[in-house]
């Protein structure tokens, strides 16, 4: 304002479109008591075309993805060039970056992206997820377009034995229950011999009760009352003889991994540590739960989050926390083995984390407002939604790209890891019998000394 003929003047910053080379040419604009004209007018253009927006990423597929080191895609970019359709200005990637930079506890912003958005080296950064407020927000942050639900990524377990299989095809109950049926019948083929006169010892029942036991073919009797309590107990014997060999079946033929883990308890008594990238050790890194607390003691950092699942997978050292999206991706690509079996668990069954895609801006970025309301409309109408079910197809045909190498037509052909039980048990059986074989001759030995005698 001149305050000598108090005409008011300003200037149009944005007039040609261009954020980092603003307009400084002075217009006048009305007289103090002159209203007819508006005194503020709006000078936020609807169009960008004269700028280009410096934008900084951290690569997280499926959300920023670099390909062939060049070309940069990924969900958080499809949602980006449809707002530069709308808006018609230009993107330059400016600075890939591995981590958020903030440190909770110092309140400082000394590295990685949040620390270039501060410095205004980028005007914008992508790959970042919220999950607990920043104290220290010297920066804009859009509405949350997109939640992220993060995981617990274990190591698929060892492989139990095969007679260990065997022997966990039933509970302990099941297995309690049959050998209690095998002990009663052998009592009661003993006790119905001897008190009908058919004399027969304890071994003989029992070796008959056995027979039976194993659905192989056994001497029938001739008193209706052992042939009923055989034939009932035979029934049983069906069953479980048919559930038995289905199931061993399976089990024989699968890698035979161990329960993974299905809760925070089974990680902190696994005794792994806890793998983070640098971003979620900062989320954690002012706990407020038990839980938190033991995460950040116990964990180790990643450069990124595709070191974490590498020692989760191939290292079996580390629990990773990962976002579901990303671990979903990443599976059919780097983590299926020569055999179709996925080498990590997701617990996909209780989320431990959830954090909100957002993107951030410099303070006071001309743009971020009309780029805020464009997010928020385009999610209402369903843009972002369409985006989010193209990348979830690219996911769905990944997995079964990759299993369609394992299809039931090239099936593994059996080794002898698969007869690793039945060698056991035979084995077993073959030296039993081989003692009792010495017992015998040595009993026959004796007695024939001590009739010479």
């Amino acid at each position: 304002m001149n305050p000598d003929s108090m005409k008011l003047y300003t200037y149009f910053p944005y007039k040609y479109e261009n954020v980092h080379q603003p307009n400084l040419e002075i217009h006048y604009l009305n007289e103090c008591l002159d209203n007819k004209r508006n005194i503020f007018p709006s000078k936020i253009p609807k169009l960008w075309r004269n700028t280009t927006l410096n934008l900084g990423y951290i690569e997280i597929p499926p959300y920023v993805e670099v390909v062939d080191n060049k070309e940069i895609n990924g969900f958080e970019v499809y949602v980006y060039k449809a707002l530069q359709s709308i808006l018609k200005f230009k993107i330059t990637y400016k600075e890939k970056h591995t981590q958020y930079g903030y440190q909770l506890e110092k309140h400082l912003l000394n590295t990685g992206a949040l620390k270039s958005i501060n410095d205004k080296t980028i005007d914008s950064a992508i790959g970042l997820f919220q999950g607990k407020s920043f104290p220290y927000n010297d920066f804009d942050m859009t509405f949350s377009f997109c939640e992220e639900y993060v995981s617990w990524v274990a190591p698929r377990e060892y492989k139990r034995t095969s007679f260990k299989r065997i022997t966990n095809i039933f509970d302990k109950t099941i297995w309690f229950s049959y050998l209690t049926y095998f002990a009663c019948i052998s009592v009661f083929l003993y006790v119905n011999s001897m008190v009908l006169g058919f004399r027969k010892d304890l071994v003989k029942c029992v070796m008959q009760s056995l027979s039976i036991a194993l659905s192989t073919s056994s001497k029938t009797v001739d008193f209706w009352s052992t042939r009923l309590a055989t034939q009932t107990f035979r029934f049983i014997v069906i069953i479980v003889y048919a559930l038995f060999t289905s199931k061993l079946i399976l089990l024989q033929t699968e890698d035979g991994n161990v329960e993974d883990l299905s809760n925070f308890k089974d990680i902190i008594s696994s005794k792994y540590y806890i793998g983070l990238t640098k971003g979620l050790e900062e989320i954690f890194e002012g706990y407020h739960e038990e839980n938190e607390k033991y995460i950040y003691e116990n964990h180790i950092i990643c450069r990124n989050l595709i070191e974490c699942l590498n020692k989760t997978a191939f290292d079996k050292t580390v629990v990773t926390a990962s976002p579901q999206w990303v671990t979903d991706y990443t599976l059919p690509i780097y983590y299926i083995n020569q055999d179709g079996k996925s080498l990590i668990y997701i617990n996909k069954k209780k989320y431990f984390w959830m954090i909100l895609v957002n993107w951030y801006f410099t303070k006071g970025f001309p743009m971020f407002l009309r780029i805020n309301q464009l997010l928020y409309r385009l999610k209402s109408v369903g843009i972002i939604y369409r985006y989010y079910s193209l990348t979830y197809n690219i996911i769905d045909v990944l997995n079964q790209l990759s299993m369609a190498r394992f299809s039931l037509i090239y099936t593994k052909p059996l080794n002898l890891t698969h007869f690793e039980g039945a060698v056991t048990i035979l084995t077993f059986g073959w030296t039993l019998s081989l003692i009792v074989f010495v017992m015998e001759v040595g009993l026959k030995y004796i007695k024939n000394k001590l009739c010479l005698k």
